[in-house]
């Protein structure tokens, strides 16, 4: 996903392969808090609205990815984003 924002992909594509989500949006709904930082660091609006008026964070909030809630939050306020690791109890800690 990067080498393709690299390469001249804009961050605010909209697809309607993705029901007219933005890119942000579908990575927020699928659970890829990386992906989310990523776009959100080349410009990816946070506070996009879909052809429904949803925003990225009411997906996340919706199907519960709260990492990718969490980073989303973060973006919204200027924050980085906290990248969590799981240790071999499957205790997250920020790292």
């Amino acid at each position: 996903m990067r080498l393709l924002l690299d390469k001249g992909a804009t961050a605010q594509s909209k697809n309607e392969a993705l029901e007219g989500k933005t890119l942000l949006q579908a990575a927020a709904y699928d659970g890829y808090p990386a992906v989310v930082e990523a776009l959100a660091d080349r410009g990816a609006d946070v506070n996009a609205r879909d052809k429904d008026g949803a925003t990225a964070l009411w997906w996340t909030a919706g199907v519960g990815r709260r990492e990718a809630a969490s980073c989303l939050d973060r973006k919204r306020r200027g924050r980085q984003c906290q990248s969590q690791r799981r240790d071999h109890a499957l205790r997250t800690r920020a790292i």
